[in-house]
């Protein structure tokens, strides 16, 4: 009987495999897989917290515009050039009411144009070549206060202040604090006297008793006002 051929080419038989011999330890770390899954050599614990975030910065409220006056008062009639105590009483009512609608008025230049604006008859011919000079810089008048002194220079009476200034100084007090100043407050309307004099000139007029008892006080008054006050608390 014959043999069986074997299929195909048989491939010849080449040994044992060599040896793998070690050459010692290897230059890098040897790769490591990432393990997605948690385990015992992890840290344990909460995760740390995130950083915090900056402070907001702070809201700056902006502040509120000034409160409009409440106070609704008519302008003064216009000037008409009467000399004497008439003039004053006006510049004082119209600074007043200047004083009242400030927001009407922020600069010196809108004042002195209201002020001479209102000014009739007479008086018109003065304030004329003011107003047609205003805001240039040759204009005499550039601020409230020389328009206060050039007006009374122009309409005050200056027979009346002679005589209010004789009369202040001769004023005394010969009842209550409260009738005396009244006096004071008058003839103090006369006058262009500033706050030193008529302070110093207050005092005098004062009762003895008053001037001593003031004179006790450990706070002295330094303006006539806080004078009259004392003098009234202490009477």
């Amino acid at each position: 009987m014959p043999k069986a051929k074997p299929i195909g080419k048989a491939q010849p038989f080449l040994g044992a495999p060599a040896p793998i011999i070690s050459t010692g330890v290897p230059r890098c770390n040897p790769l490591s897989l990432f393990n997605p899954y948690l385990s015992s050599s992890f840290p344990s614990g909460p995760a740390p917290a995130a950083p915090a975030a900056p402070p907001a910065a702070p809201l700056i409220t902006p502040a509120p515009p000034p409160v409009p006056s409440t106070v609704k008062v008519d302008h003064p009639e216009a000037f008409k050039g009467k000399i004497g105590l008439e003039a004053k009483q006006w510049l004082t009512c119209m600074l007043a009411w200047v004083c009242l609608n400030q927001r009407q008025f922020p600069m010196d230049l809108e004042v002195l144009s209201f002020l001479l604006m209102n000014m009739m008859e007479t008086s018109r011919a003065w304030a004329h070549p003011h107003l047609d000079q205003l805001g240039s810089h040759c204009a005499l008048i550039q601020t409230v206060d020389e328009f206060k002194t050039k007006f009374l220079a122009a309409f005050g009476n200056p027979d009346a202040t002679q005589a209010a200034g004789w009369k202040i100084t001769s004023l005394t007090q010969t009842s209550t604090c409260t009738k005396y100043i009244t006096k004071f407050c008058t003839l103090q309307m006369e006058l262009d006297w500033n706050d030193a004099a008529l302070r110093s000139q207050f005092a005098q007029g004062l009762h003895w008793e008053v001037q001593r008892q003031i004179a006790t006080r450990e706070r002295q008054p330094r303006t006539l006002r806080e004078l009259q006050d004392a003098a009234v608390t202490t009477s």
